[in-house]
């Protein structure tokens, strides 16, 4: 994902429209709903390879980013 992080962020929480990340690219759309979808109950084991990965390139520890759900 060749996108910087804090646009990824700002579309997670709605600040940036979904459809307008989905014409810069559709798989980070993706991507971000699937983010999203996560809440309070959602366990370490169902965050995705995808998203543990990208959460090791910008640097937060799966555990800050469990408690941040």
């Amino acid at each position: 994902m060749d996108i910087n992080p804090a646009i990824v962020a700002y579309a997670i929480h709605g600040k940036i429209p979904r459809d307008i990340i989905q014409q810069i690219d559709p798989s980070v759309n993706n991507f971000i709903k699937e983010i999203a979808d996560y809440n309070s109950e959602t366990t370490a084991n169902e965050v995705t390879e995808n998203v543990k990965e990208w959460l090791g390139v910008i640097g937060v520890p799966l555990g800050n980013f469990m408690n941040d759900l």
